[in-house]
Formats: C-alpha cells, sequence, structure tokens
C-alpha cells in the first residue's frame, strides 16, 4: 500500500520560524556553546550572528558572555513563506498522481472479479407510448427466467396486464394494448411484480 510522503521542510519551515519568536534579543554564550546550534534554534544563520555582535569568528563569542541575537529579515521572512508555498505544492501533486493511481487500480479489480457484476444497475423499469397506440414496457435486473407480471393502469383502472418469464439475463419486453380508450388525465404507469416481493413502477403522460 502506498503512502504519502509529506516533506519534512514544512515541519522544519513551522519549528523554525516558532523557535526565532522564542529568541530572545541576547542569550548566554559561553565556550561550551556551539554557534551553529544557537544559529539553528533561534533560526537564524551563524554568519548574521557573528554580523550582530561585530566579530569574525566563534571563538571571538564565548568572551562576551552573551550574544546578540539578529531578528529575521524581510526576505528571510519572504523566503521562508516561498519554501512553505513549494512544500505545499509538491505535496498536493503527490497526493492528486496517487489518488489518481489508486481509483485507476480499483477500477481494473472491479472489472477483473465478480465485484464488477454486483455493482452493475439494480431492477429497472422504463415505458414508452408506440405509435400503434400501445405501450412498450421493459425491465432489468430482475431474478433470471423469473415470472415477471406486468400491468396497464391509468388511475385506479386497470388497462391490460400479461405474465411473461425474464430471460436468462433478467430482461423482459412486452408491449401493451389498452382494451378501451386511454381517456386523458391521470397518468398511464406500468407496474412489474416479480417473485412475489419485488414491485416496479413508471409512468408516462
Amino acid at each position: 500500500m502506498k503512502t504519502i510522503t509529506v516533506s519534512a521542510s514544512l515541519l522544519i519551515l513551522g519549528v523554525g520560524a516558532a523557535s526565532a519568536q522564542s529568541c530572545p534579543a541576547a542569550v548566554p554564550f559561553g565556550s561550551q556553546d556551539r554557534l551553529d546550534e544557537l544559529a539553528a534554534r533561534c533560526n537564524v544563520t551563524p554568519e548574521a550572528i557573528l554580523r550582530a555582535n561585530d566579530v569574525g569568528a566563534e571563538a571571538d563569542l564565548g568572551t562576551a558572555g552573551a550574544v546578540a541575537i539578529p531578528r529575521p529579515r524581510a526576505d528571510d521572512a519572504d523566503g521562508l513563506l516561498d519554501r512553505a508555498g513549494d512544500v505545499l505544492e509538491d505535496t498536493a501533486e503527490q497526493a492528486d498522481a496517487l489518488a489518481t493511481e489508486a481509483g485507476s487500480r480499483a477500477s481494473d479489480f472491479v472489472a477483473d472479479t465478480d465485484l464488477g457484476g454486483a455493482l452493475s444497475p439494480g431492477p429497472q423499469i422504463s415505458m414508452a407510448r408506440l405509435p400503434t397506440g400501445s405501450f412498450r414496457i421493459e425491465a432489468g435486473g430482475l431474478p433470471p427466467a423469473s415470472e415477471v407480471r406486468l400491468a396497464l393502469w391509468q388511475g385506479e383502472t386497470l388497462l391490460a396486464d400479461a405474465t411473461r418469464a425474464a430471460d436468462a439475463e433478467g430482461e423482459v419486453a412486452v408491449d401493451l394494448a389498452a382494451a378501451g380508450h386511454v381517456a386523458s388525465g391521470p397518468q398511464v404507469r406500468a407496474e412489474l411484480t416479480a417473485d412475489g416481493d419485488l414491485h416496479l413502477r413508471a409512468s408516462i403522460d
């Protein structure tokens, strides 16, 4: 399983920004202290600390007892924001690529297994009025070879009905003609019953 690896740069940026705020304007510094560790803790460069204290080497800081900590310059802050933006953009691209790959693999897996059939549409019915005045009723997703009763209604009036067997694919189609005149007004609807507990309905103006 693939996991999205978020670059540690973003975490470093966040820690650095917080550390810079925690460093006072001057901090104790003795011969046992390290310039690079202090610079990292305060989110400034070792060179910036040397310039702020007007010395040229780390050894010269130990004699002062305390060192001045410069504030990050505006351009330093802009650089941090730019780096953070780059990290977020890279992370978003990684996530998008992995999501696309995962979706493709899931589709391939479903297509190669019996799940593909399990995810097919369930029972459904449709009807259409034919030029002859009769109605074509089609249904699919039914239990294969099941006995299906189809009825044509208008309001509470039964216009026609028939019983058919669904084929091996679970489909059935039948044309039903109304026994009498189809009045205007209530919708004409088709109702299907299969295996006693499956009921489908479709209507047409």
